[in-house]
């Protein structure tokens, strides 16, 4: 359903469009015989009706993924276990520990052990159309992080989908590539790292891997 809906919106915005310029063309060529300069003119308006952020948002998304993004080891899975023998064997996951708290409306928490847990951050920025998650494993008895992963998501993965948050939601073209700062191999970006380190401090934990 929502892709015709797709179609039909660009169907009827293609026809629009190549009234406006045709007309904009014959205007400007009437008046002033530069026909090109009142075509261009109108192309320009008509493509800044819908597309007016699609290269501002690649820019920043690309700034944002340079200068912030990426993935952090203050101390890897083995070295916490073994700096805390006595927390191996002891009950770990998240499924097992069934703890989750509500920090605010952009933060939530969730606990790997009665020591670990998982604070995760997600806000949007540019008109809804630049998500940024941030994940940090802490450890409880010291305040210490023991990992950390920021990424930034440009446009909405449900763009296809009905019932988005925000117009910008619906803007596929925002979406289009490789929409994360991560590797493309993975599919989260840096958030997969990220899980990956909690995943194997876990199974650690659980005595489940030497």
């Amino acid at each position: 359903m929502i892709a015709l809906i797709y179609i039909v919106f660009f169907v009827v915005y293609g026809l629009i469009s190549i009234f406006v310029i045709n007309k904009f063309y014959r205007f400007s060529k009437r008046r002033y015989s530069k026909g090109w300069v009142g075509g261009w003119l109108a192309a320009l308006l008509m493509y800044n009706l819908v597309f007016w952020d699609w290269i501002p948002v690649y820019v920043m998304h690309k700034y944002y993924c340079s200068t912030e993004a990426g993935f952090w080891v203050y101390k890897s899975p083995g070295q916490w276990i073994k700096e805390n023998p006595d927390m191996v064997g002891r009950k770990w996951g998240v499924n097992e520990i069934g703890k989750y708290e509500t920090i605010n409306e952009d933060t939530h928490r969730s606990w790997s052990s009665d020591r670990i847990y998982m604070e995760y951050t997600q806000t949007r920025s540019f008109n809804d159309a630049i998500g940024r998650s941030e994940s940090v494993l802490v450890d409880k008895a010291t305040g210490n992080a023991l990992a950390r992963a920021i990424e930034f998501y440009r446009g909405s993965p449900g763009a296809l989908a009905l019932g988005a948050n925000s117009l910008s939601d619906y803007k596929i073209w925002l979406s289009l590539g490789h929409r994360n700062c991560g590797p493309t191999t993975a599919i989260q970006g840096f958030m997969d790292f990220f899980s990956s380190n909690r995943y194997a401090l876990e199974q650690l934990g659980k005595g489940e891997v030497k």
